[in-house]
């Protein structure tokens, strides 16, 4: 090394040694140490920009209800515009610009995004028939584009929140709620790897919002709806396995009311519920040993403004949800839940949030606004960081700061390749309409009431997504 390039190093060394509190390791050359350095910090900086909110919609006109999954090395994020459905995807680290879901409309609402075992997406979701009644619609993702929809079903009334999940060998499962007269109905569909989709009531009373997801071995349906006529909507469970539906089993019942259920699975593949409650709160419960857990709440009494998202993350179960102007997240590890934390801020107001677990995390989508503004669709990863602890409980305060001096970043915007072109509408392709065999529920299955747990006073522990938890004296 020359002399000048000496002297530089030994001013970075320094200035460095004088900002950061280190102790040289002994025997090592000063430009191996700033070296070493110089790495961790280019590591920081390149987490901390994928960390960084990104504008997905980018649209004039409201964009809303969005859901996102991950499949293979694709992210998959879509959303309700007023014109129809539209999506991005990144790849390689790239976003793609939005784009519309080919055979979409004005009618289109209520999507569901599920991930499928060929590296594609399967998505769902409700339309409004001219002259009354719904249809939903299912459309396959795969070499870069949607396929044409397909008619799944058509009902006579309104139908409202279909949800869809995929097994390993291509087969996908639809479950929705009907209302007609007043009286709502639980319906499912299937389809074969085939493609050949039936579908029918399932005998379980009046239903109401309704959540599925898949494990390795089963289906896991759970709905809301008053079966103890309190005028409070309680949470019911339903499993399905090898073509046979299971007993409908009680999984909160006498508690606040409850609504938009979500379902996911944990590391040892027992399905969890989480809900958001009449007061409010977001409530969680698991099934272990045949039996499900009293009702947890997992908000720390900083109350919902929406229903939650739910996945099982890299390192345990992860629950989001909007609060305010905020997007709040609670982590369960080794069977407790940790402190909410603050994921993501809007100017004026958070609506809606989706999860994905992802091979170091999450990543979240959420659609919010700011003053004036009609709502975006924004995106942001959820890294595994060590949240700090705060001295005492607080709501989330208006204005964020980390212990380093630093500023909340604006929003960025995507880079903006070519947009992936739709193909040409067409027809809806018509299917077969067939009836599911039917399976009464046993009486037995009927557990005992559970009692919603009180909640206790939590920790808050603030995490912008751009900036780092250190602790005092600058080490991680």
């Amino acid at each position: 090394m020359g002399e000048s390039e000496n002297r530089v190093v030994n001013r970075l060394y320094h200035a460095l040694k004088g900002k950061m509190r280190f102790r040289p390791a002994h025997g090592l050359p000063r430009s191996v140490v700033l070296g070493l350095i110089l790495a961790a910090l280019a590591v920081a900086v390149a987490a901390q920009a994928a960390a960084q909110p990104i504008n997905l919609s980018r649209s004039p006109g409201r964009s809303g209800q969005p859901d996102v999954a991950a499949s293979g090395e694709r992210l998959m994020v879509v959303w309700v515009e007023p014109d129809g459905l539209r999506f991005a995807t990144r790849t390689g680290g790239v976003w793609s610009s939005p784009a519309p879901v080919a055979g979409t409309g004005s009618s289109d609402v209520d999507l569901s995004l599920a991930s499928a075992p060929d590296g594609g997406f399967d998505l769902v979701w409700s339309s409004t028939l001219e002259g009354g009644g719904s249809a939903i619609l299912h459309s396959h993702f795969e070499t870069g584009e949607w396929g044409l929809p397909e008619l799944v079903a058509e009902v006579s009334g309104p139908a409202s929140g279909p949800r869809v999940a995929a097994a390993d060998d291509g087969a996908l499962l639809v479950a929705w709620t009907e209302c007609l007269e007043g009286a709502c109905t639980l319906y499912m569909a299937s389809a074969s790897t085939t493609g050949d989709w039936a579908y029918g009531p399932l005998p379980v009373g009046q239903a109401g919002e309704v959540a599925l997801t898949r494990s390795a071995d089963a289906w896991h349906l759970a709905w809301t709806a008053d079966i103890d006529a309190d005028g409070q909507a309680d949470v019911l469970y339903m499993r399905r396995a090898a073509g046979e539906t299971g007993a409908m089993e009680v999984v909160s019942m006498g508690g606040p009311n409850a609504s938009q259920p979500v379902l996911a699975t944990d590391a040892g593949r027992r399905p969890v519920v989480a809900w958001l409650a009449g007061d409010s709160s977001i409530a969680v419960s698991w099934l272990a040993d045949d039996s499900w857990s009293e009702p947890t709440t997992v908000d720390a009494g900083h109350g919902a403004s929406g229903g939650p998202a739910l996945t099982e993350s890299s390192s345990g179960l992860l629950v989001a949800w909007p609060s305010g102007s905020t997007v709040v997240l609670a982590r369960q590890r080794s069977a407790l839940w940790g402190a909410p934390e603050l994921a993501l801020r809007f100017g004026d107001r958070a609506e809606a949030v989706a999860l994905a677990s992802l091979p170091s995390g999450a990543g979240l989508a959420a659609a919010g606004r700011d003053s004036g503004a009609e709502p975006d669709v924004l995106y942001v990863e959820l890294a595994d960081l060590r949240p700090v602890p705060t001295e005492s409980p607080a709501p989330i305060p208006a204005t964020a700061t980390a212990t380093t001096t630093a500023t909340e970043p604006s929003l960025p915007e995507t880079a903006t390749p070519a947009a992936i072109e739709p193909s040409p509408s067409a027809a809806l392709s018509p299917t077969t309409t067939a009836t599911l065999a039917t399976v009464e529920p046993s009486p037995s299955a009927v557990v005992s009431p559970t009692t919603t747990a009180s909640t206790g006073s939590g920790r808050w522990s603030v995490h912008l997504p751009a900036l780092y938890d250190v602790a005092p004296g600058g080490a991680p």
